[in-house]
């Protein structure tokens, strides 16, 4: 996942064609589902004349969130709902292919994607009747980022924690149907606002989400609940609609994930950690903080 390939496999991938595999092609040049006699699937950007191929998409790109026709082979994880899938991509006569199976008879290298695929955020599959206080908690998972990033930018690291958990359930290689990403399911274009190369990348991925919340809460005023159905829905609806969108996903996203911030903030550990940082504070007057770098949410 760190390799260069899988690097220009990620611009290529997510910002051409929007995981093929998954996701309809989100890119303005043509994307071709080519089908071969021993009915293997591949995405291409050319067709391939030896298989039997369809245009995805034409010259302007598709909305967001629109599936592909091809169903992928796949291993089902019972407990979040996630579709599990490895995508074997490789160039062959100068074409990038994206395919379902591992090829055979080529030369060419073959690097491997291992991603989760999730229709939406963990939470936001819940079923109506859902309560926050069946989930287990995962107070260790990406503890040193979440601390890093949390301190850095000034934000409740329970907060952190709960929209980790509400987005993602914590796999750093989740995908979404409309394209979210990583742990705590970065939009592409968000990533890039905020600096995040590499979205599958745990430590970017905390450090890009956790300064998109600073600045969601500084622009709301620190609002919880507004940067929360920001981070949902967009600010852009948020001030659109003066408050919460009239939206049942973003309503009970906020609701959830308020709930869920609070089980991590009253968790035993978090409540440790709270306590001694207070007892440091008071030792030292509240001036024994470690200097902190200069901070920059603003993109």
């Amino acid at each position: 996942m760190r390799s260069r390939a899988w690097r220009w496999a990620r611009k290529s991938l997510l910002g051409c064609i929007e995981l093929a595999l998954l996701v309809a092609p989100l890119c303005a040049s043509a994307t071709f589902k080519c089908q071969a006699r021993d009915e293997a699937i591949s995405y291409t950007s050319q067709a391939i004349a030896s298989a039997r191929c369809t245009r995805l998409n034409g010259m302007t790109g598709a909305g967001r969130g629109a599936k592909a026709t091809a169903t992928p082979r796949v291993v089902r994880d019972n407990d979040s709902g996630a579709v599990r899938i490895r995508v074997f991509t490789f160039i062959h006569k100068g074409i990038r292919q994206f395919v379902s199976r591992r090829p055979v008879g080529i030369s060419a290298r073959v690097d491997v994607l291992e991603l989760y695929y999730i229709k939406g955020c963990y939470l936001c599959m819940a079923p109506k009747d859902f309560k926050v206080a069946s989930l287990r908690l995962d107070t260790h998972a990406y503890r040193q980022e979440i601390e890093a990033a949390s301190g850095h930018y000034g934000v409740d690291r329970a907060l952190v924690r709960a929209v980790i958990h509400a987005e993602s359930a914590f796999r750093p290689n989740a995908i979404s149907e409309a394209g979210a990403q990583g742990l705590m399911q970065l939009m592409p274009a968000t990533a890039e606002r905020f600096a995040v190369d590499d979205p599958f990348d745990a430590r970017q991925n905390i450090r890009g989400g956790v300064r998109y919340l600073a600045w969601l809460l500084k622009r709301f005023n620190g609002n919880q609940v507004l940067a929360l159905a920001g981070y949902n829905a967009g600010e852009a609806s948020v001030v659109e609609y003066n408050g919460v969108p009239p939206y049942a996903e973003t309503q009970s996203y906020v609701t959830l994930v308020q709930s869920l911030t609070e089980r991590y903030r009253n968790h035993r550990e978090y409540r440790r950690a709270h306590n001694l940082e207070q007892v440091i504070r008071r030792a030292g007057n509240g001036s024994t903080e470690l200097p902190r770098s200069p901070v920059a949410i603003d993109p």
